[in-house]
């Protein structure tokens, strides 16, 4: 593990923080196992760090991220309330003081479900900006489409201990929407408010295309992508077929990379399960191509849906954005063609238009 041995080499250099964090969350999403003695090494100098400079959090977040890996999951979870207090004391210090109760561990209030390139880091940082939302641990979990197996206290120890109903906390994993079970996270949590990002799927998925290709991850180029899409939503329509091979994991790792970025721009496959085991008042879908244009406007319509009032931020920053070139024009075209009816299914399920 490349990075853990750059985090010995130079533990004071952040971007090998970043970047090991960024190859423990691929290796979740892809199934990738990781080498443990080097887990186990880097996660002893974090250690030996922290003793001298107790302040460097996002050590102190990575460490808990590097137990874990190692099976050490009590140990962990001491690391993430650890994080979370320190982290609530500078933004919110009264609050934590006043109410934070470490043997009372709190559930989220709201999930940003997905999906992913489609605005949900913005989203989730208005929604911390507002004076009664206190931020967790981080902003994506995964708990329940990639880690439930760490169990409810490794999960509930990602929030913020505060003893409090009036102040809001919640999380935004984007793979929730096409990979978690709707059916076991309303078991879990009966009342929590789900919220849906979504965005152009043409954009979404060539967005997509392009942060992997970022990372010098070899793919296929755009305009051979795109025509598999293409192709691949033709064919599925046409034979009446799962549109998903099962099991997924099963493909080669080019196939599945392949699939990773179309996938989560299939919201109708995916949305119409989610509406039948939630209640709808507990949904609420946005636009992202929204959010951007008219962030006040959309910011208070998601306050009234989790019943905060108002708050008119200074600024709406567009967070992790992303850039690049669109395919041709004709190959665009294609492409919308090919999602046209997925957009259909998706507007009548939630009974509302997108601007797509």
């Amino acid at each position: 593990m490349c990075y853990s041995r750059a985090i010995q080499f130079n533990s004071e250099h952040y971007p090998y923080y970043s970047k090991a964090d960024l190859a423990i969350r691929l290796a979740a999403i892809f199934h990738q196992s990781l080498d443990c003695p080097e887990v186990d090494s880097a996660g002893e100098t974090l250690r030996q760090l922290l003793c001298r400079r107790k302040e460097i959090e996002h050590k102190r977040l990575l460490l808990g991220k590097l137990l874990d890996l190692a099976g050490k999951t009590v140990e962990a979870i001491e690391y993430y309330q650890e994080f979370s207090y320190r982290q609530n004391l500078a933004t919110h210090p009264e609050i934590t003081k006043q109410y934070w109760s470490s043997q009372q561990l709190r559930k989220p209030d709201f999930i940003i479900c997905g999906s992913t390139k489609c605005g949900t880091t913005s989203l989730y940082n208005y929604l911390i900006a507002h004076p009664q939302v206190l931020p967790a641990v981080e902003k994506e979990l995964y708990f329940f489409s990639h880690y439930f197996e760490r169990e409810l206290d490794w999960y509930f120890a990602h929030f913020p201990s505060i003893d409090n109903r009036q102040y809001l906390v919640g999380e935004a994993s984007p793979t929730y929407l096409n990979w978690a079970d709707p059916e076991r996270l309303l078991q879990i949590l009966p009342d929590v408010k789900l919220i849906f990002m979504l965005r152009n799927p043409v954009h979404r998925t060539i967005s997509s295309f392009y942060q992997i290709d970022r990372i010098s991850i070899e793919q296929p180029d755009l305009e051979d992508f795109i025509k598999w899409v293409t192709k691949t939503l033709s064919v599925k329509l046409e034979s009446s077929k799962d549109i998903i091979p099962k099991p997924l994991c099963h493909l080669a790792f080019s196939e599945q990379l392949l699939w990773f970025h179309l996938i989560p721009s299939l919201y109708s496959v995916f949305i119409k399960k989610w509406l039948t085991v939630f209640h709808r008042e507990q949904i609420l879908a946005l636009e992202s191509e929204e959010l951007y244009k008219n962030p006040s406007r959309i910011m208070n319509e998601v306050y009234r849906f989790l019943d905060l009032p108002e708050c008119n931020l200074t600024n709406y920053q567009n967070f992790n954005p992303g850039s690049y070139a669109l395919a041709s024009s004709d190959v665009l075209q294609k492409s919308n063609t090919a999602f046209h009816l997925y957009n259909l299914n998706l507007q009548e399920y939630l009974g509302r238009q997108f601007n797509w």
